[in-house]
């Protein structure tokens, strides 16, 4: 819902243009986006792409600065040693529940662990109602 929103806005203020393409990422983050940019532009006009090389570095270099501001310092070996990290920011959010509102909880076998169950309830509810 947020990224749906955030995409139109960020669109908003680049100006599409009726024939312009748009790409987006294949993520499942933006599954949600996609599918509100087909209904706005039409199907023809919608790519979902896999965003690797340069773009893909960028953003993760973005993505590690903004969570280094929110008190977090990722493990160095993270590209290597996916399982650590993920469990290495697991535990920092247990420490740090009032983050958890900037995790990525969509991934359904987040809710394996108590931490993300929770989260998703309350992603779900707070979706309902603003749909009302």
């Amino acid at each position: 819902m947020q990224t749906s929103k955030i995409v139109s806005q960020l669109l908003d203020k680049l100006k599409l243009k009726e024939d312009e393409q748009v790409q987006i990422c294949r993520g499942y983050i933006f599954d949600e986006a996609a599918i509100a940019l087909r209904e706005k532009c039409g199907d023809n006009r919608i790519d979902r792409i896999a965003v690797t090389g340069e773009p893909q570095r960028l953003t993760e270099i973005a993505y590690l600065d903004e969570i280094r501001n929110l008190g977090y310092e990722p493990v160095k070996e993270r590209d290597e040693k996916k399982a650590k990290s993920f469990f290495h920011m697991m535990n920092w959010l247990k420490m740090n529940p009032e983050r958890l509102i900037y995790a990525k909880t969509g991934w359904p076998r987040l809710q394996r662990y108590k931490l993300f169950r929770s989260c998703r309830r309350k992603q779900s509810t707070e979706d309902k109602e603003a749909r009302s």
